[in-house]
């Protein structure tokens, strides 16, 4: 299991591209889901970052529990903000067994998307049922590799993420939460606790944001700055 993609809701997309592009992020076009949204993407080393937004509010409201739909409209109508980060996986079966036997609750699901150029995507994907109301992991499984997806999308390894930045108000009670899903540990830092991951740890901190609030990458030259309730940085 491994960091794979910051998940960014924004009020304007086009906006959002234009301000991504502006400090210096790389840009690609992505497509429309199944559930009311539409995002673009931008690649980093072995994951990417999704601005997403709403572009059917009666299809979310259709295809995603009351509780999502609120917590979108409560973050866009906001002014955007990171409320969730996907972790990817070769085999979500065993995940699965995983989490059963961690006794968290969990629904497996479908999901496809339609890329601009009109063909479909489609994965699996585990969405958690308990743990913090504000944001969630959740687990995805592409059915290929990731060497394989980088051949598709032409990915090139820009930045590499060092860590994500969380603030809650439980910072000790998710950082153990978010442990025993990745199956990995904690560790004491200033303000809260570290969870060791992949590709990127997590930094669940105290704070009210309740929500990602930064991204660090590991190089010097990487983009600073800030995005409609994220900001960029370079790790210290």
């Amino acid at each position: 299991m491994e960091l794979d993609h910051v998940v960014h809701y924004v009020q304007d997309l086009d906006k959002a591209r234009h301000q991504y592009q502006e400090l210096g992020f790389v840009m690609q076009e992505g497509g429309r889901h199944s559930y009311g949204t539409q995002n673009i993407v931008t690649r980093v080393h072995r994951g990417y970052i999704e601005p997403i937004t709403i572009v059917d509010w009666d299809l979310l409201r259709e295809r995603r529990p009351m509780s999502m739909f609120n917590k979108l409209q409560e973050v866009i109508t906001g002014g955007g903000g990171a409320i969730s980060f996907g972790l990817s996986v070769s085999s979500i079966e065993q995940v699965a067994e995983h989490l059963r036997n961690e006794g968290i609750k969990f629904n497996l699901r479908e999901s496809s998307i339609q890329r601009h150029d009109g063909t479909y995507k489609s994965w699996k994907y585990i969405i958690l049922e308990e743990g913090p109301s504000k944001w969630n992991p959740f687990i995805i499984d592409y059915g290929v590799t990731w060497e394989e997806r980088a051949l598709r999308y032409g990915a090139m390894d820009y930045w590499t993420i060092s860590r994500i930045v969380v603030e809650t108000q439980e910072p000790e009670e998710h950082g153990q939460w978010v442990a025993r899903i990745v199956g990995s540990s904690v560790a004491p830092i200033q303000g809260g606790v570290r969870v060791s991951i992949r590709n990127g740890d997590v930094d669940i901190v105290n704070g009210s944001a309740e929500r990602i609030t930064r991204v660090l990458f590991k190089e010097s030259d990487a983009p600073i700055g800030h995005i409609q309730g994220l900001s960029y940085g370079v790790d210290s």
